[in-house]
């Protein structure tokens, strides 16, 4: 495992940006999988949590379509910050119908979303990396994954 070494910035271990991958992607599984399959979304969560997923491939996937020149990072920052604030609109309804250890769970996703932000905007930086890509296929299955089975194959909740 080598070094990235932004531009202007300091040298990132890759293992740390692995790391932040893993910690991103599995906490985010063990919210999908185990907490909200336990209980019914409502309809504002079987839109929105799709929508939360959109909101970070929006810049992810900038990373990979643009080279990271003024204009492209600061549209990137500002798709960061909207999306890092976008993931917590659920929250005033989440308090009434999560367990507090999901709640819980949301709070670290709401910690590591922006840090995982901060690490693509590293690795783009710093001249890219595999892990780009990794990230915008792995959001890209779970922007699928939440768009067809909480709104095609899991049945909706009646009234």
């Amino acid at each position: 495992m080598g070094t990235r070494r932004p531009a202007g910035g300091t040298a990132m271990p890759e293992w740390i940006a692995w790391g932040i991958f893993a910690a991103h992607s599995g906490l985010l599984v063990s919210d999908e999988m185990f907490y909200h399959r336990r209980r019914i979304l409502k309809r504002w969560e079987r839109i929105g949590h799709p929508l939360d997923t959109l909101t970070f491939l929006l810049p992810a996937g900038l990373t990979l379509l643009f080279d990271p020149t003024g204009t492209a990072r600061t549209v990137y920052i500002v798709l960061a910050v909207i999306s890092s604030l976008f993931i917590t609109k659920d929250e005033w309804q989440h308090h009434a119908l999560c367990p507090a250890a999901e709640q819980w769970l949301h709070a670290v996703l709401f910690v590591i979303h922006p840090v995982t932000l901060w690490m693509l905007f590293q690795l783009w930086t710093g001249g890219g990396h595999i892990l780009q890509y990794v990230f915008v296929i792995a959001a890209a299955g779970m922007f699928l994954h939440q768009l067809i089975y909480w709104n095609v194959i899991r049945e909706a909740p009646a009234g």
